[in-house]
């Protein structure tokens, strides 16, 4: 069985506003059009259900038409060995205008097979189709629908999958979660209403990623793990993290947490490094950081930038649904069935759950079409974590992650200017 749905030509997300406040949304950004956020987080069996904090903070960037000093590249970073595990490789193409097959082999660091670019397409749109699969050995999946007074639109969403699991616009955001069971349920309840409040903590471990040690922030104590053999001290905690753009200093725009940072510095052997880690941004690096073997990661969940409400829809042991809100504060559960018509506060729209897949395969592909009507769009060949060759699309400015044999994996496809200074802004 094969369940297949083509975005419709005319949706909210594109094209005229419709809804004050929507999102400028296409395909999937996640180009020359806003990103949008996709999110689905799956908890199965004794995974902790702590992973609602964990995959709600996953990058996404807005990438911009090409300028004429900027050139594409393919950015591949390896996060098991080391953050500075990171190959940078020009895309070697005639043109940014014209849709080729590049066929460019790309090394990667710390001994992963290497990725083959297959094709480019300068203007393309995403089809999503979504394929059952048996024996629990498939995600749980759920199509999604948007709908107001003139327009709709409708996406699938896939369990498990960082980059295609949290999905947001200007009248609401949305996650969905898989537990095994009520016990890990409530818990993930009890998350979901203090992520905002509980107080932000490091995690500091080995370059492999072993040891790892979580620690409260607290300005300008120094922390000592004999185990780790390095010393933490956090300089600067700032919640709403911004670059003075006159000035190039980070400064702290307010008390809201919209884009957490912390200024941390490393001990080790008598060298001391300074790095910037940011909730939202956790693959992030500059220029002159991450050259002590340690990974630090901030766990701090960001809050919206506008206040909208916050829906989360839960899979229960993959069998029942239920659908939990937020709005002014205040939260609410309730059960979910298929079709369920669930009102956008503050808006004119609605959504429901138009299918449920518990065990599923979604596959992506690419379509060329009308410029200005798409976006850049790469699709790559790697090696998955058991050593078969698997395929996937990336899109301009947008991270993907992928098991390889060598461990996890963030590829992407970005334009930089190479003249441009190196600042601390991810």
């Amino acid at each position: 069985m094969n369940v297949k749905r083509r975005a419709p030509e005319l949706n909210p997300f594109v094209g005229r506003r419709r809804e004050p406040g929507w999102r400028s949304w296409g395909g999937r950004s996640r180009l020359g059009r806003v990103v949008r956020r996709v999110a689905i987080v799956c908890i199965i069996g004794a995974a902790s259900p702590i992973a609602l904090k964990t995959f709600a903070q996953h990058p996404t960037h807005t990438a911009h038409p090409l300028m004429p000093n900027e050139r594409l590249n393919v950015r591949c970073q390896m996060l098991n060995p080391s953050p500075s595990a990171t190959v940078v490789a020009p895309l070697k193409i005639q043109s940014p205008l014209m849709e080729q097959r590049p066929d460019q082999l790309i090394e990667l660091p710390a001994g992963a097979p290497p990725i083959r670019v297959l094709r480019f397409l300068p203007n393309a749109n995403m089809e999503q189709s979504v394929v059952p699969t048996e024996n629990d050995k498939g995600r749980p999946a759920v199509e999604v629908s948007i709908e107001g007074p003139t327009q709709s639109y409708r996406r699938w969403l896939v369990a498990d999958d960082p980059d295609r699991n949290r999905l947001t616009s200007y009248i609401g955001g949305w996650r969905f979660m898989s537990v095994a069971d009520r016990t890990e349920r409530d818990e993930l309840l009890r998350q979901f209403e203090t992520e905002f409040t509980r107080a932000p903590t490091l995690t500091i471990s080995r370059a492999d990623g072993g040891g790892g040690r979580q620690v409260a922030i607290n300005v300008d104590d120094v922390q000592t793990f004999d185990d780790l053999g390095c010393k933490i001290r956090v300089r600067k905690f700032f919640p709403d993290y911004a670059m003075d753009r006159t000035t190039l200093i980070p400064i702290n725009q307010s008390d809201r947490r919209r884009n957490p940072a912390a200024l941390v510095d490393i001990e080790h052997d008598g060298v001391t490094e300074a790095r910037w880690v940011f909730a939202k941004f956790p693959g992030f690096q500059s220029r002159d950081s991450d050259k002590l073997p340690y990974q630090v990661t901030l766990d701090c969940p960001a809050e919206s930038a506008s206040d909208v409400p916050d829906f989360v829809l839960v899979t229960i042991g993959r069998q029942t649904n239920e659908v939990w809100q937020r709005d002014a504060g205040a939260t609410t559960s309730r059960p979910l069935a298929q079709d369920d018509a669930i009102a956008i506060p503050h808006s004119q729209y609605r959504f429901r759950v138009t299918s449920f897949v518990p065990n599923a395969r979604m596959i992506e592909e690419y379509r060329s079409v009308e410029k200005g009507k798409g976006g850049p769009a790469l699709e790559i060949e790697y090696t998955d974590a058991v050593g078969s060759p698997a395929k996937l699309w990336l899109e301009l400015g947008n991270n993907r992650t992928v098991a390889t044999p060598a461990g996890s994996m963030i590829v992407s496809f970005d334009a930089k200017d190479e003249e441009a200074p190196q600042g601390i802004h991810p």
